[in-house]
């Protein structure tokens, strides 16, 4: 699988990390069938189950107008130089970009996360809610009807019949240079080898275009660095970068989970894109410890982990998704492009995929955070030294699970606009939450009380999808 080949890009450079991500190179078999004909279904008839008209998330219609009038400053302004060795990698890479963008971008951030070791799951899943937040906003100032007026320049800009999707070359560019721009603030050592890739996306596009389209790439590019400076400026505001300062007490008791240096234990309190707050949807507390129900799942959590069959111990390692890869948020955004690309969905409908199931996700994580430093719950093999763990022993308290409420929050969303594949998400979501029972980490109520949480943020998010 992607995931596993992953794992060896992160041995390597950024830049063959980058050229493996946008090649394609190490995808192995899908979890899904391959699509038929009568199984896809086209941009339009995606679009459909939106409700038509796809609505910015982040910035309204004053703010958009505005900021094209930015942009259209900033395309006259000269581009930051890209060195030579920058520009040839760059420009080996051009014959890959004929793909979907969003998607090819999604693999950079994943990428990187794998590269940067120090990112954990909740933090993780704010990067890719940012960087598909910035794809789709850019996609939609770009395709505005004041953007493309006067500045088509004998070229299509907007696709025939698409009710106002981008063309892909130019929709490409938008797309990378929000991306970039978002990312370039999340690993700031990177921004040139990714201001690399953005100028291999204006490359291609002139290829496909000719020189006369220059001043309208200039202009698309520029739109779509106004959008990341935006998404940029909300993340700046959004808590992430002060809540590891805020010190926390650590409780003790035989019931409290055990440890020195828990994981974000302020997580709750970051700015979430569509809760109110972290505690919105905060749950009841689990069993008191010591008490029948929490003896039971308890002893559940051994016998199960005693007499594990090999292809429990398989689903534990599969979703285990710990140091080293693109974590648990991440995984749920690789199964997303994979149907994205299999149901050969535009770029303006894969980036609206992607943002509201990345959104969810997040606040997902900060909703199950601010529950479990709410009340720190003792992990089971805490509880219970003949618990056999398979898995890394996660760094804070058990209830709820973190896995259960990421793939809760997915499962809505892709289910919404994938509803043929329904059964294979809902199993996904089921199979990513029991493989931390079978891994030893988690009693059984973690796993209920996670689902349900992360269903909930869900719907919101598809609410707004429709």
């Amino acid at each position: 699988m992607k995931r596993v080949a992953a794992r060896d890009v992160a041995l390597a450079s950024l830049g063959f990390a980058l050229l493996l991500a946008m090649s394609g190179c190490g995808a192995g078999h899908s979890l899904l069938p391959a699509a038929t004909e009568s199984s896809v279904v086209s941009p339009e008839a995606g679009d459909g189950a939106t409700g038509g008209r796809l609505a910015p998330i982040l910035l309204d219609e004053g703010r958009v107008s505005r900021m094209l009038e930015e942009a259209e400053v900033a395309a006259l302004q000269p581009d930051a130089e890209v060195s030579e060795a920058q520009a040839a990698a760059a420009a080996s890479r051009c014959p890959q970009w004929d793909g979907n963008a969003v998607v090819r971008w999604n693999e950079v951030a994943r990428s990187l996360l794998i590269d940067y070791l120090s990112y954990n799951p909740v933090r993780a899943s704010r990067v890719y809610a940012l960087v598909t937040v910035a794809q789709h906003e850019a996609l939609l100032a770009a395709s505005s009807s004041r953007a493309c007026g006067g500045h088509r320049g004998g070229v299509y800009w907007q696709m025939p019949g698409s009710r106002g999707e981008l063309n892909p070359a130019l929709a490409s560019v938008a797309v990378a240079a929000a991306s970039a721009t978002v990312l370039s603030y999340l690993f700031p050592q990177e921004a040139p080898a990714l201001a690399a890739l953005v100028w291999a996306h204006e490359r291609w596009c002139w290829q496909l275009k000719g020189g006369d389209a220059r001043d309208l790439v200039n202009l698309v590019k520029a739109i779509g660095r106004q959008v990341g400076l935006e998404v940029v400026a909300y993340a700046r505001r959004d808590g992430a970068d002060t809540v590891a300062t805020i010190p926390v007490r650590v409780p003790q008791g035989k019931c409290y989970w055990k440890g020195k240096d828990p994981l974000e234990p302020r997580w709750g309190k970051v700015r979430p894109w569509l809760l109110r707050d972290g505690d919105q949807i905060r749950p009841g507390p689990p069993p008191d410890c010591g008490s029948q129900p929490f003896l039971a799942a308890l002893n559940e959590v051994r016998v199960v982990t005693q007499n594990l069959t090999p292809k429990q111990k398989a689903i534990a390692r599969y979703w285990e998704d710990d140091v080293g890869t693109y974590t648990n948020p991440g995984h749920f955004n690789y199964l997303a492009c994979d149907l994205i690309e299999r149901y050969r969905f535009g770029e303006l409908l894969s980036a609206r995929v992607l943002a509201l199931m990345n959104m969810a996700v997040q606040d997902g994580g900060i909703a199950c955070w601010d529950a479990k430093y709410t009340y720190w719950l003792i992990r089971p093999y805490q509880a219970d030294p003949r618990v056999r763990t398979v898995v890394a022993e996660p760094p804070f308290p058990s209830y709820p699970s973190g896995h259960s409420t990421f793939g809760g929050a997915a499962e809505p969303v892709l289910t919404c606009f994938f509803p043929r594949e329904a059964a294979t998400i809902h199993r996904w979501a089921e199979e990513n939450s029991i493989s931390r029972l079978y891994g030893g980490v988690h009693y059984r109520f973690d796993l209920v009380q996670g689902l349900r949480m992360g269903r909930m943020v869900g719907e919101l998010a598809v609410r707004l999808a429709r």
